[in-house]
């Protein structure tokens, strides 16, 4: 006990020492963390054919499961243009009826409502393709097949959008 007493003093010297040895670990450990979470952001948040081929590589699918995950996405593709297409035409009537003197709420409700259920047809029939296409991946590619599609839902789908892809109205 006596020798810890007399150890003491060197200990007090090294103090600091250990203090930024510990920064340094934990800083090293956020920066790594922050990185891997912005090279995930950019994989994810990249061009419709970067997220595929990222989504390809990361789950390191067969030939097989690549042309089902290209089917997957084809059938989204067209599913998302379809609702887009369903959708136009209301949006417009809707502005229509918005930049009147005297707006018509229940018009407006009832555009509003048409647009809603469009969305939630869309995504009722994506989270069905979601799951279906996941039931066909092996224990662990389901497990971060649904990790990547809850990361991307849940920092957005909507991604920075190129300014001519902005409709005119």
């Amino acid at each position: 006990m006596a020798r810890f007493f007399e150890r003491l003093p060197s200990l007090r010297a090294s103090l600091p020492w250990i203090l930024f040895a510990l920064s340094l670990t934990l800083n090293v450990f956020f920066l790594g963390g922050y990185y891997y979470k912005r090279t995930l952001d950019q994989r994810l948040t990249g061009s419709e054919q970067e997220r595929g081929r990222y989504v390809v590589e990361q789950l390191r699918f067969d030939p097989e499961q690549r042309q089902r995950f290209q089917e997957f996405r084809q059938r989204a593709r067209e599913r998302q243009r379809e609702t887009l297409r369903a959708n136009r035409p209301v949006i417009e009537s809707l502005w229509r009826e918005i930049e009147k003197p005297e707006p018509d709420a229940k018009q407006l409700d009832g555009y509003i409502e048409r647009l809603t259920n469009n969305r939630l047809a869309f995504q009722r029939e994506q989270m069905n393709d979601v799951l279906r296409f996941a039931k066909t991946l092996d224990e662990k590619q389901r497990v971060e097949f649904l990790e990547l599609v809850r990361t991307r839902l849940e920092r957005g789908a909507a991604f920075p959008r190129r300014p001519d892809a902005r409709p005119d109205r």
